[in-house]
């Protein structure tokens, strides 16, 4: 399932840009705003489409694209204020904020429970042997430093944190490896 993931999440990226690029067109009625917003967003794929043949791209690349973003949400909020038609947006604001709120709580109830299982994991094959494997958590970019990894002392910390034995090997794996072997 997880492998599937990060096509799911271009195509929903996809779709929601071109939403609002149809958007745009639909609601604004002045051509000049309308430009002006269709501007921003053309400068936000401008931006990002050179970060497709750009390796490693973390969230720093992404802050000229952030910043064209918010510009284009002001203005649209402008424009939305000076049209009078704020009482509708209150409506669509509200529902897309517990839709997005619902969607974050669902990954971090998920997360929360597999590392609840992890450390379960853990605790059992700590007692049994002198190694353990450790699954790397599903939708580890939600959460920074997840796994107790060796480079940064982690590793130390977690099994300090949780009361481990501190000569337990951790072997790594992937989540959807790990969820094999539980079966």
């Amino acid at each position: 399932m997880l492998k599937y993931t990060i096509y799911f999440e271009g195509l929903f990226t996809a779709l929601h840009f071109l939403s609002i690029i149809v958007i745009t067109f639909i609601v604004i009625t002045d051509k000049f705003k309308k430009l002006k917003l269709m501007f921003y967003l053309s400068s936000i794929i401008t931006i990002v489409l050179p970060l497709l043949f750009v390796t490693p791209v973390g969230s720093r690349c992404f802050l000229a694209t952030y910043v064209m973003f918010i510009i284009y949400v002001l203005e649209l909020i402008d424009y939305l204020v000076n049209d009078n038609s704020i009482k509708y947006i209150k409506k669509i604001a509200i529902l897309t904020s517990i839709a997005f709120g619902i969607y974050l709580l669902n990954i971090y109830m998920y997360i929360s429970y597999i590392d609840y299982k992890r450390l379960q994991n853990i605790k059992e094959m700590s007692e049994n042997s002198s190694s353990a494997s450790v699954p790397i958590l599903p939708y580890n970019d939600y959460v920074w430093m997840s796994t107790p990894i060796p480079d940064f002392s982690l590793d130390v910390r977690y099994k300090l944190f949780y009361n481990l034995d501190e000569d337990v090997k951790f072997y790594y794996m992937t989540f959807d490896d790990w969820k094999t072997t539980k079966k």
